[in-house]
């Protein structure tokens, strides 16, 4: 990920992780490597002395993998060429928030934030249903490190931030939140992202975030949070018939 302007994104590294991954090779030399997860190619990499043979590379790659999409973050600038070269008009999945345009961060006296402790868990699985899988994903959380829980000044659950190291031995630290059902439309979301944003940047960590693109309620967080996006995830389909033409051209 070294050749990445920015830090990778959290949801496409979770793909990596269920992977296939598949060495590139010309005349008997390795020259690069790519990595399909469910039908997609979420990673692409050849040598820069090899680029003239990527789209030759791409193609033995959809054969051999079955591949029927590109994922590729905008930052990413040859699985972005890559993609543009299938020949399918991209579709925007999700925003990629990279730049913080603002790193203040005020304390309010009525909300207290700490590190979420095992006694939380039932109350943070209720939370929602969609943000956590399950109390073992909570308990991976809180084993690293990486869970904050708000309450109010009654002691009333607010809601809860997460934060985890994208790519170990780099400094982006994926950062996310949820707000319980009763307490949204409050400006309590933007907090907790801004608590975050700050709790990171204090230790010297880089705080990126992402969301999909329909997701309009945590667009307006993230950026009321002092987050700004400029790159987007983005995915592409294979067109098999543009192939089909290319190998005929090239016949």
């Amino acid at each position: 990920m070294s050749h990445l302007s920015a830090p990778q994104e959290l949801f496409v590294e979770n793909l990596v992780a269920t992977r296939s991954v598949h060495m590139l090779e010309l005349a008997g030399a390795e020259v690069g490597y790519a990595v399909a997860s469910g039908g997609q190619i979420v990673e692409f990499h050849i040598e820069d002395s090899e680029l003239s043979h990527a789209g030759q590379a791409l193609d033995a790659l959809v054969e051999m993998s079955g591949a029927r999409s590109i994922l590729a973050q905008s930052f990413d600038p040859l699985l972005m060429f890559l993609g543009l070269a299938c020949g399918s008009a991209p579709a925007t999945q999700g925003l990629l928030y990279r730049v913080i345009a603002d790193p203040g961060f005020e304390p309010r006296s009525d909300i207290a934030a700490r590190p979420g402790k095992s006694e939380d868990i039932t109350e943070l699985a209720a939370l929602s249903d969609d943000f956590f899988d399950d109390a073992q994903e909570i308990n991976a959380y809180l084993a690293a490190g990486g869970l904050m829980v708000y309450r109010d000044a009654g002691g009333n659950l607010i809601g809860a931030g997460v934060l985890k190291p994208v790519v170990d031995g780099m400094d982006g630290v994926d950062i996310g939140m949820v707000v319980s059902p009763r307490q949204r439309r409050l400006g309590y979301g933007a907090y907790i992202v801004r608590h975050l944003k700050a709790h990171c940047l204090a230790r010297g960590w880089r705080p990126i975030c992402g969301c999909a693109i329909d997701n309009i309620a945590s667009q307006g967080a993230l950026e009321r949070a002092g987050f700004a996006s400029m790159h987007r995830l983005v995915e592409f389909a294979i067109d098999p018939k543009l192939r089909i033409d290319r190998d005929a051209q090239n016949s």
